[in-house]
């Protein structure tokens, strides 16, 4: 990245606003959320808001405290000694980052992107549903990455955008094994941690770092034991709730962002098609996942062409 005089959000290390304390005790909230990096595990921060809510933090139980400002141009960090920089990074740049945006009123879903052809699709699902994974399939396949795991969308009056993230697919061991033979293959996120990354820092046919237009969001649902996965077109109310399901960090938002929130989903399901799909149950058909899909994205552009002749 380059460095820039006028950041978006300035990152401060160790040094967290005395008035963000005030109200940790009497109004913190406990919150249980799945952390996607160890093992699935539950883990339990503290959240909660300060000085007339021009702060938010999250403190987790492993001992990182972060305090966004309410508009996100601002994050401040503090960390135990145990704790690298390393791991102090993999929160900033996945669950603080993600609410980051969530403040700014970036709509974040909980999905990875590709781009195809001159659009991008986002994979989206809960945790544990193969996002990183069919990502992995794409790119295998020749596929550029936009996204992983955290996909922000810039709405226009008649486009949705795709945003880049990092280039870097997080990865399970057995995703590893499958795509590489060997679970050593691809490094650790950390020495004691499961999960490993697909690097794909200056590989320009691999990740494509400019924003794009949203072609179709499919939703990962329960596997199958077909060997081909079914897709399904949701509409309506049902795509606004699996939308509603299927939004980054959405646990932490206000009443008032919530409210924000259900506009710009209505808008996204007015400007995109959403689909339900349920992947293959072994992961040696992911192929045919990913050719699923790139089917259905080229009968959409079709019938899309057919209805403005």
């Amino acid at each position: 990245l380059q460095p820039t005089n006028n950041p978006d959000v300035k990152i401060h290390l160790g040094n967290i606003p005395p008035e963000a304390r005030t109200d940790a005790d009497t109004h913190s909230t406990e919150l249980n959320i799945l952390d996607e990096q160890k093992n699935g595990t539950q883990i339990n921060p503290k959240y909660w808001t300060a000085a007339e809510q021009k702060y938010f933090c999250l403190e987790y139980i492993e001992g990182p405290c972060f305090v966004i400002n309410n508009n996100g141009t601002n994050v401040w960090a503090e960390w135990p000694s145990e704790l690298t920089m390393d791991e102090l990074v993999l929160y900033l740049i996945g669950p603080v980052m993600g609410f980051t945006l969530r403040m700014r009123g970036t709509l974040c879903l909980h999905a990875s992107a590709i781009a195809i052809g001159e659009l991008a699709i986002a994979i989206a699902g809960p945790s544990g549903a193969g996002k990183s994974t069919t990502a992995a399939a794409f790119v295998k396949m020749g596929y550029p990455l936009l996204s992983d795991d955290i996909l922000p969308l810039e709405l226009n009056p008649h486009q949705l955008l795709v945003s880049p993230g990092y280039p870097r697919i997080k990865l399970w061991s057995d995703s590893v094994r499958h795509f590489h033979g060997d679970v050593n293959a691809l490094p650790q996120l950390l020495p004691d941690w499961d999960k490993r990354y697909l690097d794909l820092s200056g590989n320009i046919h691999l990740f494509h770092d400019k924003p794009r237009p949203l072609g179709a969001i499919y939703i990962l649902d329960s596997r199958i034991a077909s060997d081909t996965p079914e897709i399904n077109d949701l509409v309506g109310t049902e795509a606004i709730l699996a939308l509603v399901k299927n939004t980054y960090r959405n646990e932490l938002l206000s009443i008032s962002m919530r409210a924000q929130e259900l506009i710009a989903i209505n808008k996204v399901v007015s400007l995109a098609p959403i689909r339900l799909v349920q992947p293959p149950m072994d992961i040696k058909n992911i192929s045919r996942l990913c050719d699923a899909i790139t089917e259905d994205l080229s009968e959409i552009l079709t019938t899309a062409h057919s209805n403005a002749l």
